[in-house]
This record gives structure tokens, sequence and C-alpha cells, in this order.
């Protein structure tokens, strides 16, 4: 039974401390100049601190992927006009290589109507456009794998692009969905 009054005694106590700390701390922050909304407000300029600082680390992660997605955009650029200039070149040489067949083929149709000597000045011609083929088919080689080589690359730098803006857009959605609260 003692013991249950010093438990019941203890108890009051610490509820009379608790109830005059409650008291009092209202009463000595009046004492000090601050009113009770104080701790408030103070705690409503720091999370106003603390968005401004987030809004302001967004804006500059913002500004470095743009920076990137210029850049990479450059680089999309630059390789898409490689490509275009390569399959221009392709199609000239595709169809300068058809004239030359087209012609053999009709210089080689009208061959055996000519005298001996237009025919070997002829049959020169027709070796020397054969050569030529030969070198557009070489180059028509090279410049294709030069195509499929800036495709690649073209491909590779469309898919970096695409991250930095999807990257863009996620930030943009955050900071929106920031801004609302």
């Amino acid at each position: 039974m003692r013991t249950r009054t010093v438990l019941v005694a203890g108890l009051l106590s610490v509820a009379a401390a608790g109830a005059v700390a409650a008291y009092a701390a209202p009463a000595a922050e009046e004492e000090r100049g601050q009113s009770p909304a104080q701790p408030e407000l103070l705690q409503e300029v720091h999370a106003l601190r603390l968005a401004l600082e987030r809004f302001t680390v967004a804006g500059a992660r913002a500004q470095l992927l743009l920076g990137r997605l210029q850049m990479q955009e450059d680089r999309v650029t630059v390789l898409s006009r490689q490509a275009q200039e390569i399959r221009e070149r392709l199609l000239a040489m595709q169809r300068d290589r058809e004239v030359n067949v087209t012609e053999i083929k009709a210089l080689s149709a009208t061959l055996n109507d000519q005298p001996a000597e237009e025919r070997t000045r002829l049959s020169g011609r027709i070796d020397s456009m054969r050569r030529q083929i030969k070198r557009f088919d070489q180059q028509l080689r090279d410049l294709e794998s030069q195509d499929a080589t800036l495709s690649g690359n073209l491909a590779a730098e469309q898919g970096r692009w695409q991250q930095f803006n999807d990257r863009l857009e996620e930030l943009e959605r955050t900071l929106a969905g920031e801004a609302r609260r």
C-alpha cells in the first residue's frame, strides 16, 4: 500500500510539474517578447527557406540539363547533316554508275558494226568505263559503310537526347508537384 501511495504521489508530482511547465512556457515567451504564434511563424519561415533551397537546386539542375540537351541536339543536327550528305553522294554516284552501265551497253551493241579502228577506240573507252564502274562500286561500298556507321551514331545520339528530354520532363513534373503544395 505504501508503495502505491508513493507511486501515486510521484505521478501527481510529475503531472503537476508538467502542468506548471506548460503554463509557464507561454508566460516566459511573452516575457521575452515572443507571442505564442512566433514558433509557428519560425517553422513556416524555415519551411519556406527549405522550399526555396529545393527550387534553387532544381533550377540549377534544369539549367544543366537544358545545356546538355542543347549540346546533344547540336550533335544530332551535325550527324543528321553528315548522313544526308553521304546519302546524296550515294545517290549521285549510283546515277553516275548507271549512266556508265547504260553507255557501255549502248557502245557494246554498236561495237560490231564499227570499222576496226573505231572498234579499237570504243573498246578502250568501254574498258575505261568498266574500270570507272569498279571504282564506283568500291566508293559505293565505302559510302554505304559510312552511312551505316553514321546511322548508328545518329540513333545513339537521338537516344541520349531522348534521355535528357525525359529527365527534363521528370524535373518539370517534380517542380509542378512541389509548386502545388
